[in-house]
């Protein structure tokens, strides 16, 4: 082992990729690192969002999400060379996870779901009273797990159109995690 890259900055965000690493500084910055070489690619920085999420979509598309004052905003970025393809803002939300698949992006927020395809256009968004910390991405929907003091929900979200297909709730049971295998749900 010897080392490639290192940063000054303390308190960095790295989100890994195919052949580079995305890291999210202490100035908010993005910077791409090559993983092979240890040299930076490029930067991108939004002086109105400060980033929270990376996603790698493709070899050739990342998602990078953004909370500012008042909305959050989704950006597509080139990946060879850092440009931006388009930018997409939302309702503020702290954004905790993206997926992807089949053309679509999922924007997991504490109190908003949102479809956006790869176009930048937002297919639906979906808002809970409740604090969505946690979501699994199937070819059928989206689960997510949310909670609000003592009682933890697992919800089923239409992956074409947002509603809610099914809801459990849970008054005795913290749930913090969950899968599907061969058409079960398990979660713990």
């Amino acid at each position: 082992g010897n080392i490639i890259y290192s940063s000054k900055t303390s308190n960095s965000h790295i989100f890994e990729g195919r052949t580079r690493v995305y890291i999210i500084n202490t100035d908010n910055d993005v910077e791409s690192i090559n993983t092979y070489t240890g040299v930076k690619q490029w930067s991108y920085r939004d002086v109105d969002h400060i980033p929270n999420q990376i996603k790698e979509l493709t070899e050739t598309q990342l998602v990078v999400t953004g909370n500012g004052n008042e909305t959050t905003l989704v950006s597509l970025i080139d990946v060879a060379s850092g440009n931006t393809v388009w930018k997409k803002t939302l309702k503020k939300d702290q954004v905790n996870s993206i997926f992807s698949d089949n053309g679509n992006i999922y924007i997991i927020g504490l109190n908003t779901q949102c479809a956006i395809n790869y176009k930048g256009e937002v297919n639906w968004c979906t808002e809970t009273n409740q604090n969505v910390f946690s979501a699994y991405l199937t070819k059928e929907g989206l689960y997510t797990i949310s909670s609000d003091k003592d009682t933890y929900d697992i919800s089923y979200l239409n992956l074409a159109n947002g509603s809610r297909k099914w809801l459990y709730q849970s008054n005795n049971i913290n749930i913090y995690s969950l899968r599907e295998y061969k058409g079960d749900l398990y979660f713990i």
